[in-house]
């Protein structure tokens, strides 16, 4: 039996893209992003669900559909870990607004380090904070 090995960094790059580019298209010729849209509202805590059907992944990439099937707890992590990377170049070097209890503990925590830290630059804290606090604590979106 031969298995074949995925490139889940390859794998992340078209669901990166997937998201990004896939659109349907309006009765008046217009383009409609679903999943740019929805990343735009869960950036600014409008929204903490990103619903995305598989019918689109079937449509834009048939064997990203099965993988996803194949392997669905996998590219469960892989549509998180990019989605949050989506968020992140959304947002910049701004923090997300505070919308409730969790979002003030975490500006709290990220504030806090960068006062003890003053020394560093923005993006490093920002990098040492992803290093510091495990992504599934700062993540706020659930993928459906």
């Amino acid at each position: 039996m031969v298995y074949e090995i995925t490139d889940y960094d390859r794998e992340k790059e078209k669901i990166r893209d997937f998201l990004t580019t896939f659109y349907h298209e309006e009765a008046d010729d217009m383009k409609l992003f679903p999943y740019d849209k929805q990343i735009a509202r869960l950036a600014e805590r409008e929204q903490v669900g990103l619903y995305i059907n598989m019918d689109d992944v079937n449509e834009y990439d048939p064997a990203l559909y099965i993988a996803i099937q194949q392997n669905a707890r996998r590219y469960h992590m892989l549509f998180g870990d990019v989605i949050d990377s989506l968020i992140q170049q959304k947002l910049g070097e701004k923090q997300p607004p505070v919308r409730d209890a969790l979002d003030a503990f975490i500006f709290q925590r990220v504030y806090l380090d960068r006062k003890q830290n003053e020394d560093g630059s923005g993006t490093d804290q920002i990098q040492d904070l992803r290093k510091k606090y495990p992504p599934q604590l700062l993540r706020r979106l659930y993928d459906f």
